[in-house]
């Protein structure tokens, strides 16, 4: 934990330093860097941070829980009555367990993502 924070201390130098005179941009960088050293300092399940989702509800759809719905959705209902057990008797669980519907729509946000960067080039 000691070289995260080191390496985020020196990031905020390098914004401070090089963003001295735009203010603006410096304080979204350093609310940037907070945000990271959040994420880096507390424990969460695997997955989309809660914080993240909160500031963009979409970015729920890249949480790791959707590949095992779509991939493995066996396991994935293993995990969700907690059957499945590691080897190491570690407990494996997720944030949240989408439904179908979700599922749908997760599907339907990245075919649209799709589209638009073909229109794009």
């Amino acid at each position: 934990m000691q070289y995260y924070s080191m390496k985020l201390q020196e990031i905020r130098k390098a914004i401070y330093n090089n963003f001295w005179d735009k203010v603006d941009q410096r304080d979204k960088l350093h609310r940037l860097t907070d945000e990271i050293e959040i994420l880096v300092t507390s424990y969460s399940l695997p997955g989309v941070a809660p914080r993240w989702e909160e500031v963009n509800p979409n970015i729920r759809y890249f949480d790791c829980v959707f590949m095992f719905a779509n991939e493995y959705p066996e396991l994935l209902e293993r995990i969700k009555k907690g059957t499945f057990h590691h080897s190491d008797s570690i407990n494996v669980g997720f944030r949240f367990y989408p439904t179908e519907v979700e599922c749908k729509k997760q599907q339907a946000y990245f075919e649209k993502q799709k589209a638009r960067c073909k229109e794009i080039g």
